[in-house]
């Protein structure tokens, strides 16, 4: 290629930049592109297989681009790239794949980007359409937009009233965010609208248990149960759950044996707590060793196993079940279980660092708080500090008397 061909197509490509294409969106990570021609989609589609950005096959950017805005983010940081049309709804990576549901968390995108992809998703939204706003709810849904998956979700109910899967979706998002008076209305209604469906009673089941309306809870899954074919393991170990919430070990103990006689390998783990409950130590480790044994990645598993062990005054056994289930999931609970461990064992420096780690996680997310767990934390940090006091004194004492 001769020098001049060269110029030639560096001042063609700077023109197609500035003239042909349209920047919506920029921040340090992300830019935001709508190409206004096929040549700029081609030049910004560059590496991908989208049909809008072929040179040696039929290139459909025309006809994309007439159903309206279809832009492309490129990720500056490494260089992928990703197509969007808003009206559409479409998604796709640079393969051609197309990304649902969870799009924004998938392309690791900053807050600013989902603001504007969500902002315009909502302004190009089609006109009474259910389907559109109900896509757009599991977007706002899985980028943890509360607010914004209620008000799709409400929006697509007003356009189709009877389609039960918009309350199940809408009762789901309302549990997730602990609103469960509001989920137990949207179960009811799939209910009414579905009496066949299964999913309304199991999840109206778990609002109940929530709203602390445990005879109710537990009819609903005696009815599932009744009716089940299937699964008939899983409303057993459910109602042995709600008995084991009201506290009444020995009821619990019977439904979870039976769930777990039914093939349903995971009542081990509630069949250990039942045993606890009993203050039945023996039974209760045997359990969750066996738990365990069925799969040792089971963080909750070791957690459990760790606070009996704490109960029983085995401190050593208890502080490696709590690191063995960190290792594998980090909470607050367990990081609390281990300070526990290491101030009756005398370690109160340990302790102390454990339970400042275990506020920090749940003061991280505020919205999530239990207010009796965190107190619990706190008092016994300060039991912590207490059995520090006299080393603390000792220390001062010490450094007095050589005069430092």
């Amino acid at each position: 290629m001769q020098k001049n061909e060269l110029v030639s197509n560096r001042q063609k490509v700077r023109h197609i930049k500035e003239t042909e294409a349209e920047k919506m969106y920029e921040d340090d990570t992300f830019v935001v592109v709508h190409p206004l021609t096929k040549a700029a989609s081609c030049l910004y589609g560059r590496g991908t297989r989208w049909c809008t950005a072929a040179t040696e096959s039929c290139n459909l950017f025309n006809r994309y681009n007439s159903k309206g805005n279809l832009c492309i983010i490129i990720d500056k940081i490494n260089g992928k790239k990703y197509q969007l049309h808003f009206e559409l709804q479409e998604f796709r990576d640079a393969e051609n794949t197309a990304i649902k549901g969870n799009m924004l968390l998938a392309i690791g995108a900053t807050g600013g980007l989902a603001n504007f992809c969500l902002q315009k998703l909502n302004e190009y939204m089609p006109p009474n359409d259910s389907a559109a706003y109900y896509r757009l709810g599991k977007i706002y849904e899985n980028w943890g937009d509360y607010a914004g998956a209620v008000n799709c979700y409400e929006k697509a109910i007003a356009l189709n009233p009877m389609d039960d899967n918009l309350w199940f979706d809408l009762g789901n998002v309302h549990a997730a965010f602990w609103n469960h008076r509001e989920a137990l209305q949207c179960y009811q209604t799939m209910s009414y609208i579905n009496p066949t469906s299964t999913a309304g009673y199991h999840n109206a089941g778990y609002s109940y248990m929530e709203l602390g309306d445990y005879e109710k809870a537990l009819e609903c899954f005696h009815k599932l149960l009744d009716s089940a074919v299937d699964d008939k393991n899983c409303y057993c170990d459910m109602i042995g759950t709600v008995h084991f919430i009201q506290e009444n070990y020995a009821e619990a103990l019977i439904w979870h044996q039976r769930a777990y006689d039914m093939g349903l390998e995971d009542s081990l783990l509630q069949m250990g707590n039942c045993y606890a409950g009993l203050n039945d130590y023996v039974k209760a480790v045997r359990c969750l060793q066996a738990y365990i044994r069925t799969d040792s990645t089971q963080a909750d598993g070791w957690f459990a196993l760790g606070t009996i062990y704490n109960d029983m005054g085995e401190y050593e056994k208890a502080l490696y079940c709590f690191q063995r289930g960190i290792s594998i999931e980090p909470n607050s609970f367990s990081i609390h279980g281990m300070g526990t461990a290491y101030h009756h064992l005398g370690d109160d420096t340990q302790a102390i660092k454990c339970y400042q780690k275990a506020l920090k996680i749940y003061e991280l997310d505020s919205k999530w708080i239990h207010e009796a767990n965190y107190a619990r934390i706190l008092h016994d940090m300060g039991e912590a500090y207490y059995g520090l006091a006299p080393s603390l004194k000792a220390s001062k004492d010490a450094k007095e008397g050589v005069g430092i």
